[in-house]
């Protein structure tokens, strides 16, 4: 989790996961595209393991002072599940990513997609399109 935290400002249980050898790289891609129905389908281990590595990412996330994003996770409109019983509170738990508040590295996207929505704004007023970094800016 620390790995992921410093290296983009952020940390998942997916990709936790991967790191820990719970789940395949190559696994989480067929259920991102949809191929996989369930995720816990695919781990390695136990879900009582699982279970465990989740609450030890929410302690170790809020003793270090992170915020608890939830990210949610679709292909083609529709939501991607990651447990065979679908219960609010574990798919939230599989969801939340831990953000580092004052990363350098979220700071630079924060400043790069604030730059986007200026320009997108601007082509807005004068009636053009507008590109920044190779695809059109967006806001959320």
């Amino acid at each position: 989790m620390l790995r992921q935290i410093e290296r983009r400002g952020f940390a998942s249980p997916v990709d936790v996961f991967i790191d820990l050898g719970v789940l395949e790289q190559r696994k989480v891609d067929e259920w991102r595209a949809g191929r996989v129905p369930v995720l816990e389908n695919v781990c390695h281990g136990s879900l009582a393991g699982i279970s465990a590595i989740l609450r030890e990412m929410r302690r170790f996330g809020e003793e270090n002072g992170w915020k608890a994003s939830y990210t949610c996770y679709q292909h083609k409109g529709f939501h991607l599940r990651f447990t065979r019983h679908g219960t609010q509170a574990v798919e939230l738990a599989w969801a939340t990513h831990f953000v580092k508040t004052d990363s350098p590295v979220l700071a630079k996207k924060a400043a790069r997609k604030h730059k986007e929505a200026k320009a997108h704004a601007d082509s807005a007023q004068t009636g053009q399109t507008s590109s920044v970094s190779g695809g059109s800016a967006k806001t959320r």
